[in-house]
C-alpha cells in the first residue's frame, strides 16, 4: 500500500470502523510528519489478524490511547504454543 503525494501533509480520516488487515502487507507513507491517518477517535485504524505480518512506515496516527479505543492498531498475535 502506497499514498500518493498530493497527500502530503494531510490527515486520512476513517468514516467507518478499523482495517481489518488479513495478509501480510507492508504500508508505505510518504514521510512521517506529512501524512496522518485517524479513526476519529471513534475507532482505532488497523486490526491485524493472527498469523498476519505487517510494516508501517513513514506515517503517523493521532488516535490516543483510550479505554473504548485502545490505540490506533491491535495487533492479534497468537499465544505461545498455539
Amino acid at each position: 500500500m502506497t499514498f500518493v503525494a498530493m497527500l502530503l501533509g494531510d490527515t486520512i480520516i476513517l468514516s467507518g470502523p478499523e482495517i481489518d488487515i488479513d495478509r501480510s502487507l507492508y504500508v508505505l507513507g510518504l514521510h512521517m510528519d506529512s501524512l496522518t491517518i485517524s479513526g476519529f477517535d471513534n475507532s482505532r485504524i488497523f486490526n491485524v489478524l493472527p498469523n498476519t505480518f505487517v510494516g508501517i512506515e513513514k506515517m503517523k496516527s493521532n488516535e490516543e490511547i483510550t479505554q473504548q479505543i485502545c490505540g490506533a492498531i491491535l495487533n492479534q498475535f497468537p499465544k505461545s504454543g498455539a
